[in-house]
């Protein structure tokens, strides 16, 4: 293990983080957002049953709170990113071979923003942290991290908790443990809304178990039937094989950072970490390994494949914990702590490489087993479950393939739809007193026809049908899977036709199984018993809410808000591109014969590593030097693949990119330079050859 967490440490850059401390009020005081839910929970569990509806109005009102301080650190989030001229923090690291180590600290140097937004970088993320306490020698933080991506989780988890709260005040009205229903719903709330905003792993680590003890709390919530206990243990032991996936995924992150943080054992910074993984200065073994452990807690939280049992299990809770799991919380947890880390998982699964990489083949599979197995059930519920596992798959998989901006548009549309498909169910569910679509529903539309409405725009936006919101972050995700390689050509992080073909099939499959899920729920004859009716104004407002949202939620963001999900290092301009020429082989040759000096830089859009080296090492003073030194700078593009650089890159016995030749008089032969770059190491070799 040792060798595995070893580096080469005996220089000091300092590598930018992409954060900053600045930022308005909301952005600085996310950390009441989850609080404000937390207390909600202290009151309702002491004072609720004093209270004239039970307690629920604690929680209705501080998720209200929440949801509209959301909303404003949202538009807040918005003037950041657009008008954010402010100081970017970068890490003191130990990163190649020449030289000492450097004084540690948080704040290296610093760079204008405004400067970086010309070549059409993303604003900077807020962090604010606070000292836990520190022993031996570590330091242990709580802080937040607000960004686009966090900004859009709040929304989606205070708006779509907020209609389950109000929707359950209907739905177990009556109940023995009303009081200790909503008590626990507010928790489980603000448990994930931590998870969102967590600046560090021990913190999101804290808030993952968090929101699996609340979830076995609510799935067992009529715990003295048996189906229902056996879920909920069920739920509870499946999710602890994942943790213990994260937990040494975590500490592994954590003693590889070390090694490269002057007296530092390590670090728990999400930041950081991702930056020391997308620069390439933690080895591919590491993070092969840590992505490998996080991968199987994911696969627990999130339900794929081959630990998804457990998720359909869970159904036998209340309708509302379903939706609520399902859509804004539980499940996606998995999908999101990925989205955070994905600097080690991009790196550590090589997914630019364009191979079909442990994680794209584990989601690739969930989807299209998820969409299988929701064909043949009778369970209403059980439908919409296994549907979960098959939309949570297609979220894998695109970020197995690179697809990172998809993917959350992906969780961000299908939290809508989903929650309206779970609560419709709920409605059904109400009306029969029954989950069976074969013996006890059929005819519904005619007694129920707003929860029919909104079930079938909810199908309709599941099955992915234009103009529908899942019809956009599913072609985003098919789109980004480059997988039209197959008919000429690539795109993006290389060419995953597999996972486009299953894709493709999953998207057939969901058409299907939800048409035949309305056609038993809705036509035909009445099977049930009773006098079926449509639910009041409390189910059915919440249900029309989220049906005008799986209508028009893919618009609102490919209109406005899309900008809130692109991944920073994914999406940054290639710094300087303007004094470079494009690189040729005869144009290579024509230098080299006519005796001027050359360097080539080879490339992509999608290398991460490149990246983050040409924002280091290529500054301004480097660009000086070569026009000093009259050496021609060439920039070898590598994004669609091309075969002539493909020659190249093995010709020079890489397996891969980056690759940097460097060429003068007075070498026989190019230099291959080191794949890590610093400004004084490209200095000393152009000077000293």
């Amino acid at each position: 293990m040792i060798d595995l967490l070893a580096a080469t440490t005996s220089s000091v850059t300092s590598i930018p983080l992409g954060i900053t401390q600045e930022g308005n009020w909301f952005l600085q005081n996310a950390w009441l957002i989850p609080l404000i839910p937390a207390l909600s929970f202290v009151g309702i569990l002491f004072f609720g049953k004093r209270l004239p509806r039970g307690g629920s109005e604690l929680g209705i009102a501080a998720l209200l709170i929440v949801f509209l301080l959301s909303i404003c650190t949202g538009f807040a989030w918005m003037d950041h990113r657009d008008n954010f001229h402010g100081e970017e923090i970068s890490q003191t690291l130990v990163s190649s071979e020449h030289g000492e180590h450097g004084e540690h600290g948080e704040h290296g140097e610093h760079g204008e923003h405004g400067e970086h937004g010309e070549h059409g970088e993303p604003s900077l993320a807020v962090v604010n942290t606070a000292t836990w306490f520190i022993t031996g020698g570590v330091e242990f933080s709580v802080g937040t991290l607000v960004d686009g991506p966090a900004v859009m989780m709040l929304f989606v988890v205070t708006l779509v908790s907020l209609l389950v709260h109000i929707y359950s005040t209907d739905y177990v009205a009556g109940d023995r443990r009303f009081t200790h229903f909503f008590a626990f719903l507010s928790l489980f709330s603000s448990s994930m809304l931590l998870l969102v905003i967590s600046e560090n792993t021990l913190q999101l680590l804290v808030s993952w178990e968090l929101v699996g003890l609340c979830s076995f709390a609510l799935i067992g919530h009529w715990w003295e039937e048996k189906d229902n206990s056996n879920a909920a243990l069920k739920a509870f032991l499946t999710n602890r094989v994942g943790d213990m996936g994260l937990l040494i995924g975590v500490t592994i992150l954590f003693f590889a950072s070390g090694e490269m943080i002057p007296d530092s054992f390590g670090s728990f910074s999400i930041v950081t970490t991702n930056a020391l993984a997308s620069s390439g200065l933690l080895s591919q073994s590491t993070l092969l390994i840590a992505a490998c452990c996080l991968m199987a807690a994911v696969m627990s939280k999130s339900g794929q494949f081959f630990l998804h049992t457990w998720l359909p299990d869970a159904m036998a809770g209340p309708t509302p914990v379903s939706a609520l799991i399902h859509a804004a919380t539980m499940v996606v947890a998995g999908v999101f702590m990925i989205a955070r880390l994905y600097g080690v998982f991009f790196e550590g699964f090589s997914i630019g490489g364009s191979s079909i990489n442990l994680m794209a083949l584990i989601g690739g599979l969930t989807t299209l087993v998820g969409a299988c197995l929701a064909f043949v059930q009778r369970d209403i519920k059980k439908v919409l479950a296994y549907s979960t596992i098959s939309q949570l798959g297609y979220m894998v998989m695109a970020l197995g393939v690179g697809a990172w901006t998809a993917a959350m548009f992906h969780l961000f549309t299908h939290a809508f739809f989903k929650a309206c498909l779970f609560l419709g169910s709920g409605s059904v569910a109400h009306s029969v007193h029954s989950f069976d679509m074969k013996s006890d529903m059929g005819g519904l539309r005619k007694v129920m026809p707003q929860t029919f409405r909104t079930f079938i725009i909810g199908s309709i936006a599941l099955a992915g049908l234009p103009p529908f919101a899942g019809f956009w972050s599913k072609d985003e995700i098919l789109a980004g899977t480059g997988g039209w390689g197959i008919l000429g050509g690539t795109s993006g992080n290389g060419s995953y036709t597999f996972m486009l073909i299953m894709g493709m099939i999953t998207a057939a499959l969901t058409a299907a199984y939800m048409t035949r899920c309305v056609y038993l729920t809705f036509f035909g004859e009445f099977r049930g018993h009773g006098h079926p009716h449509e639910s009041g104004p409390r189910i059915t407002i919440p249900l029309w809410i989220l049906a005008v949202l799986a209508i028009f939620a893919g618009l609102i963001i490919l209109i406005w808000g899309y900008y809130l999900v692109k991944w920073d290092f994914k999406t940054t301009e290639i710094n300087n591109d303007s004094v470079s020429q494009s690189w040729s082989l005869e144009k290579e040759n024509q230098l080299r014969s006519d005796g001027e000096s050359y360097f080539v830089n080879y490339t992509a859009a999608w290398c991460i590593t490149c990246k983050v080296n040409e924002g280091i090492a290529f500054t301004d003073e480097i660009f000086d030097l070569f026009e000093e030194k009259n050496i021609t700078y060439l920039k070898a593009d590598w994004t669609n693949r091309d075969p002539e650089i493909a020659q190249q890159i093995e010709k020079y016995n890489r397996s891969g990119i980056p690759l940097y030749i460097y060429w003068s008089k007075k070498l026989d032969e190019p230099m291959v330079l080191n794949e890590i770059l610093t400004e004084s190491y490209l200095r000393e070799v152009i000077n000293e050859n």
